[in-house]
């Protein structure tokens, strides 16, 4: 404690003593900035290798969904259907410019989903 005093004056062996201290403190100092990036580049790696685990999890989940096991044939109803979709009897332009354009981009938009729908809605003209 008499160390920390402002009136303390060390003494030549005080200076060696405080220089080995203060080398084995700047030894350790070296030692935890080693730890610490070698944490660092393990964590790194860590969620490195959790973000490919969650991308093949989405991967897996999708090739799982439910919609993968229906048959093309109730696809293309579906599909039937969203094009059909009326919401209303308004007969106004607006009204009917809005059908036309949906006949046109539903199909656009469904053989965006995925490969699978793509080869349903071009090879079936019911579609178009």
């Amino acid at each position: 404690a008499a160390l920390w005093q402002a009136s303390y004056f060390p003494s030549q062996s005080d200076l060696d003593d405080i220089q080995t201290r203060l080398d084995e403190l700047y030894s350790q100092r070296e030692a935890y900035d080693n730890e610490i990036v070698r944490v660092r580049t393990m964590l790194d790696m860590l969620v490195a290798n959790r973000q490919d685990v969650h991308r093949s999890i989405g991967l897996y989940e999708s090739l799982a969904a439910p919609i993968r096991r229906l048959p093309v044939d109730v696809l293309i109803h579906i599909f039937r259907e969203a094009l059909c979709f009326d919401v209303g009897a308004s007969h106004s332009f607006t009204d009917l410019f809005n059908r036309n354009m949906r006949a046109v981009t539903t199909p656009l938009r469904l053989a965006k989903v995925c490969h699978l729908w793509r080869g349903i809605i071009f090879q079936n003209p019911l579609l178009w």
